[in-house]
């Protein structure tokens, strides 16, 4: 059942999602920082304003990263589709895309957690950041898949 092509097209969608998963996280960090030097660090903005500020900012980085695990997964379910040489990869390529989309939703939630005032009271827990992660994980496994189907016709 485990040859060599079918690990590497496991280990392939893993690690680029987890690339990903550093991207996203790094750029939610950077763009916390710049909105902490020019958006925040004004003087017209009510202290309601930069309460709301400090805590959706992070929820919103969040959800863009559990939104991208699906489309990373649908586009990498397409590309390992064109080079699939049976049916049985599409297993690799689902599990690649479980594994994936958790670690990458899981890395861009530890850089998204030093987002937030004082750098890092987010309100987001590890419970929360696992389960997030298994969810995204889920929906990518079935975006995955079908595109690797569908990329194999």
């Amino acid at each position: 059942m485990f040859n060599k092509q079918s690990v590497r097209v496991l280990g392939r969608v893993s690690i680029v999602m987890l690339f990903v998963g550093v991207g996203v996280g790094v750029a939610s960090l950077l763009t916390w920082e710049w909105i902490e030097a020019s958006v925040t660090s004004s003087s017209s903005l009510s202290t309601i304003q930069t309460r709301v500020i400090n805590g959706y900012t992070p929820l919103a980085f969040l959800i863009i990263a559990s939104i991208t695990a699906p489309v990373v997964a649908g586009m990498l379910g397409i590309l390992e589709g064109l080079r699939m040489d049976g049916p049985r990869t599409t297993l690799f390529v689902s599990l690649g895309c479980l594994i994936g989309a958790a670690l990458l939703v899981f890395v861009a939630g530890i850089f998204i957690g030093m987002t937030g005032p004082e750098g890092g009271d987010s309100p987001i827990g590890p419970t929360q950041l696992v389960s997030l992660a298994g969810l995204s994980g889920l929906v990518s496994v079935l975006t995955g898949s079908l595109t690797a189907l569908f990329g194999a016709q």
